[in-house]
């Protein structure tokens, strides 16, 4: 007979590793790579803005290269105070790089973050799998154990091993649950 803990963990792992908790899983797999496609889009969209916005301050900076060198070469001399013009565009170019800093740590660093972290939504996929590995290894090893009946000695070394073979497929789903 299998012991009391035993048995209320083989009817605890029936009771959750049902089809429907399966096909929810599959669904959460899904959704976190929808997820993820749409993290990456938008990450590739704050990049192409931010070089947008670099291309933007370049085009500033040569445009205030120009003005500044028509207002020099009028004839006569200049005809507009320098001083104003030089520092309107160097508050633009202040702006311009706030701006783009902005970007980069409100947009870009928590998306790309989302994607790089271990246990961020890329990881999903790779962490759904190892839990359904383990719980199918989990399934069948407490199914041998509960299964072996007799009194012998070879009947007691099996069901010693099984047991060992589930408490082992145990601490790995512990394991693979913990880096959830």
């Amino acid at each position: 007979m299998a012991a009391p803990g035993v048995l209320f963990a083989w009817e605890s792992v029936l009771r959750t590793d049902t089809p429907t908790h399966r096909e929810n899983l599959r669904a959460v797999m899904r959704e976190a790579a929808e997820l993820e496609r749409t993290v990456s889009s938008a990450l590739q969209r704050a990049g192409e803005y931010c070089r947008a916005l670099e291309a933007a301050a370049a085009a500033r900076r040569a445009l205030q290269s120009s003005l500044l060198e028509a207002v020099e070469s009028a004839p006569g001399g200049p005809p507009v105070a320098l001083g104003g013009v030089a520092s309107a565009f160097e508050q633009m170019g202040v702006a311009d790089e706030m701006q783009r800093q902005q970007v980069i740590n409100l947009l870009v660093d928590p998306l790309r973050g989302l994607l790089d972290n271990p246990k961020g939504i890329s990881s999903c996929g790779r962490l759904c799998a190892a839990y359904g590995t383990v719980s199918s290894d989990f399934s069948d090893a407490l199914g041998e154990y509960l299964s072996l009946e007799g009194d012998g000695a070879s009947a007691v070394a099996a069901r010693a091993h099984a047991k060992s073979t589930a408490m082992a497929t145990a601490k790995m789903a512990s394991a693979v649950g913990s880096s959830l």
